[in-house]
């Protein structure tokens, strides 16, 4: 009888388990507006993101201009500018609560910009 009382208990508790977790320690929730000033990461140069209506306007280091749009949650895919199109941009923030972007592309390692505080 016990046996099966720990049977049948165990499965909820695992649930229960993995529900509290999440609860507790809950993902940061993502900036607000990605704009400002930030440095890329791999090889310190000035960026700038600004918005343009539902767009925003990310200008690299060298000054090239590219336009983002938002195509899912922290998504961000290029819809218009000199850059390399298949380049996805991803929204996170940083154990210092700052904003960062991840630009990944095909064949390549990803590269990070971090918002200047």
């Amino acid at each position: 009888m016990l046996s099966r009382i720990i049977y049948l208990a165990f499965p909820v508790l695992l649930l229960a388990g993995d529900s509290l977790m999440a609860q507790r320690f809950p993902p940061p929730p993502p900036p607000g507006d990605l704009s400002g000033t930030y440095v890329n990461t791999s090889n310190g140069g000035t960026c700038e993101v600004y918005r343009e209506g539902r767009d925003y306007v990310f200008v690299n280091e060298n000054g090239t201009p590219a336009r983002f749009r938002f195509v899912g949650p922290g998504r961000l895919r290029m819809v218009a500018g000199d850059w390399n199109p298949t380049i996805v941009a991803t929204v996170g923030v940083g154990r210092d609560g700052r904003p960062f972007l991840r630009f990944q592309e095909a064949g390549n390692p990803p590269g990070y910009w971090v918002q200047q505080e």
